[in-house]
């Protein structure tokens, strides 16, 4: 591994694959008879995000570039024997079979089912191990009563077998995967669940009990209510973060029972891990816990129809701004019921004060449900940030924290909650840290009221184990002052980190709908233009919100800056890029003409339609001509990700570290 450089993380799919390529330059394989490992497909595994079609052509054009070239010998070895293989018969059907698939996803159905009986005619073994898309097409175009029975009997004779996880509201499905961070202090964990077993006729429900890969015992549950099954660390190696899975002997399904319509798989109901050890007991729950205090049982119907009328509630207020307008002159009350079920963990004040906000400046304004999602809806997503800081190893718990540009204080909130002590939050907005004050509470958690590149912090509140930027730096009108300031403030103690993230410039998203404006095609101009076109947008949309975005910089610039005073900074989060397609020209052609369209329908002048054409236009020259670098092998596959696809994006800085000698 040392020789070859180990695994090429840029590539999504093929990895391994690639590889194996890296060590044939040099090496021989040879068989061993006998098996060494097993693995599984489900449907959140890789594989089974793409066709079998586009998995070939990813692998096909990486083993390309370790053919030779076009005149050597092994070229054409390799070239003829991968036409060869095409001759199959099971070959041609996995590749009708393809055909099928996607122009079931197009939802062309004539064709898809023309394919798919040219597919079963040639080779019918093949295509019937494509479960997961024949129940589709089965269930959809032959009638939902067989195909539920063929897919029961023909395609999952076994329901046990089939994948699940946790659900947001605690119900686990055919397993549970619980990442846990144990302490070293900690000797035992405790597993905290709760068992309806009046859905399995009273009789037993038995859990195989993994830690980390390992199983450790089968623990059989005689009564319902909550259980809490101990285990000893001591007898069982740790790995922070360490993975505790717990797989039930059975499911039920509530529609079939008759308890509402409700059709998910579901066994018991997941609390959490209880950390035990030297007299202390700290929680660390699973992700569904987030939301435990709203929990919703399969036997409480009425609870479930509540969550189920406000979903669709809120969606038709997203969808018709008539009738949001008027429910919000008219009918308050039921506005704030609705909202108080769906964002959980916001105080009823605080959505009152901000529909009031909402009401006064923005009644007549059609993105004002995306401002009322934007704002309610980020407690829930700070949670699940620092949730994924802490499963990769950064966790804020028992640390001190500043959050700048912290706005209405949610992840401040959240820290909290996942036990940050010393809490500080900075805004040059007063009236948002007032909002940031009634979403708080009576914590003690200070909020100031400053800006970061004019005035320093108070000398009591010292240096910080983690400082928080969470899209503020595009607002910043000196990026290079601001991590001279953090510099200073991040404490240079072993752990300490500081997190950024940043909206892409260049994702097809962000260039559709500008991330803090909703306006097509303006994240691609300059400050001076894009600040002229909002004003403009916002006369026609009756709006009063400030055009407050300074310059978007990008990562390399970014590293750069913070280079210069002393930090280092990367790129965090798992690289999920796919190969970008070989009729790169056909999709940027579809996106151009999307946003195109998404232009001319804007209340601006011609000449402000003009010039967003133009940067539109200059934008998809550089993704074609970039795209064709990358298919020439001039072009590094992780620069193409993190300049097109990566979003958000997300970056860890820390002080840099002297070299170790030798």
């Amino acid at each position: 591994m040392d020789e070859f450089g180990g695994l090429d993380e840029s590539l999504y799919f093929a990895m391994d694959y690639e590889l194996w390529l890296r060590f044939n330059k040099r090496y021989r394989f040879t068989t061993i008879n006998k098996p060494l490992a097993t693995y599984r497909l489900h449907e959140k595994s890789k594989t089974m995000e793409i066709s079998e079609q586009e998995l070939l052509k990813n692998t096909v054009e990486i083993s390309r570039r370790y053919w030779g070239r076009k005149s050597s010998p092994s070229y054409w070895y390799y070239y003829v024997s991968y036409r060869f293989s095409q001759i199959f018969l099971w070959k041609t059907a996995n590749r009708y079979w393809n055909r099928s698939a996607d122009y079931y996803n197009q939802r062309k159905w004539s064709r898809a089912a023309l394919y798919l009986l040219i597919a079963l005619s040639l080779y019918p073994p093949a295509i019937f191990r494509k479960k997961h898309v024949f129940s589709h097409l089965v269930k959809t175009h032959i009638s939902k009563r067989i195909g539920s029975h063929l897919d029961r009997l023909v395609l999952h004779p076994d329901p046990n077998k089939c994948d699940g996880n946790v659900y947001d509201d605690g119900w686990v499905s055919d397993y549970a995967t619980l990442p846990v961070v144990i302490p070293s202090s900690t000797r035992r964990i405790e597993i905290i669940g709760e068992t309806h077993l009046n859905f399995f006729d009273n009789t037993p429900l038995s859990l195989r009990i993994f830690f980390n890969g390992s199983f450790i015992e089968e623990r059989v549950l005689t009564q319902s209510g909550e259980f809490r099954i101990p285990i000893d660390l001591e007898k069982h190696p740790r790995a922070n973060p360490n993975e505790i899975r717990l797989y039930p002997d059975k499911i039920f399904i509530p529609r079939v029972l008759g308890e509402g319509p409700d059709k998910r798989r579901l066994s018991f109901i997941c609390g959490g891990i209880a950390l035990l050890g030297d007299g202390e007991r700290t929680w660390n729950a699973s992700p569904a816990t987030q939301k435990r205090q709203s929990i919703q049982r399969v036997s409480d119907g009425a609870q479930r129809d509540s969550m189920n009328h406000a979903d669709e509630y809120i969606q038709r207020l997203k969808g018709d701004h008539h009738f949001f307008a008027s429910e919000l002159s008219g009918n308050v009350e039921t506005l704030v019921k609705n909202y108080l079920t769906y964002y959980k963990i916001v105080p009823e004040n605080y959505i009152r004060r901000y529909l009031s906000h909402i009401k006064q400046d923005h009644i007549h304004n059609p993105l004002a449900t995306l401002y009322i999602e934007s704002e309610l809806g980020a407690p829930m997503r700070m949670l699940e940030l620092i949730r994924i800081l802490k499963d990769q190893g950064y966790d804020v718990n028992g640390k001190s924290i500043l959050d700048i540009g912290c706005s209405n204080g949610a992840l401040l909130l959240a820290c909290h909650e996942y036990g940050a002590a010393n809490l500080v939050g900075i805004d040059v907005d007063e009236r948002r840290l007032n909002s940031g004050r009634l979403l708080i509470g009576e914590k003690n958690i200070p909020l100031l009221n400053m800006d970061i590149l004019s005035v320093d912090l108070p000398p009591q509140y010292g240096t910080f184990d983690a400082v928080f930027t969470t899209d503020v730096l595009e607002h910043l009108s000196d990026p290079y002052l601001f991590f001279t300031r953090i510099e200073g403030l991040l404490s240079s103690a072993e752990g300490s980190f500081g997190f950024f993230s940043l909206f892409n410039r260049y994702s097809f998203q962000n260039i559709k709908s500008e991330p803090h404006y909703n306006v097509p095609g303006m994240i691609l101009l300059g400050h001076d233009a894009a600040r002229e076109l909002w004003y403009e947008v916002r006369d026609a949309m009756r709006s009063t919100l400030e055009y407050e975005v300074g310059h978007w910089y990008s990562f390399e610039e970014y590293a750069t800056m913070a280079d210069k005073v002393g930090l280092e900074l990367t790129l965090f989060g798992k690289d999920t890029f796919k190969m970008p397609p070989r009729d790169y020209k056909r999709t940027i052609a579809e996106f151009r003409q999307e946003v195109r369209q998404l232009i001319e329908a804007l209340p601006v002048t011609e000449g402000s339609k003009q010039r967003l054409h133009a940067a539109l236009e200059a934008y998809c020259r550089m993704y074609e001509d970039d795209h064709r670098r990358y298919t020439m092998g001039t072009c590094d596959t992780s620069v193409l990700f993190n300049k097109y696809y990566r979003q958000p994006v997300y970056m860890l800085c820390g002080h840099k570290r002297p070299a170790p000698d030798g």
